[in-house]
């Protein structure tokens, strides 16, 4: 069972997103040169972004699709509070946080829910199911 899926429709999709980060790098050159901003560091962030952005597209399970959406967003949080000096910055920083810790927990909650739910009836259904087949092969030679 894999956890990554592959076909040509996301070679596709891949080559897309690693067309527009490159773009976007190229873009804020200047910028990081105006600024007088470490080098290494945006380039980085957006590598890591476009990486997590790859497990999303190819994830064939909730918790690898989860989990690489709250890295894509710890690497977007990281930009914006990229000017502290700035109190919209920061502003934007808290907001962002705090809606991302509300929106991760009733994800993960609702997940749990599903996984009892799935656990809890499942066992059930499959005994029901059992008892049925033992019922028919009494009364259905």
């Amino acid at each position: 069972y894999s956890t990554l899926k592959l076909n040509r429709m996301l070679i596709v999709v891949k080559m897309m997103l690693s067309f527009f980060a490159a773009g976007s790098l190229m873009a804020v050159k200047r910028y990081l040169k105006l600024c007088q901003l470490p080098g290494y560091e945006y380039p980085l962030l957006i590598a890591l972004a476009t990486l997590s952005m790859f497990f999303s597209v190819s994830a064939n399970n909730w918790v690898i699709l989860f989990l690489s959406l709250e890295f894509q967003a710890l690497c977007f949080l990281v930009l914006f509070a990229w000017n502290r000096r700035s109190e919209k910055a920061i502003n934007a920083t808290l907001k962002f946080t705090v809606i991302n810790f509300v929106a991760s927990t009733l994800i993960l909650l609702a997940l749990i829910e599903i996984i009892l739910f799935t656990l809890l009836f499942g066992v059930v259904i499959l005994s029901l199911i059992e008892i049925n087949e033992f019922t028919l092969y009494l009364f259905c030679p």
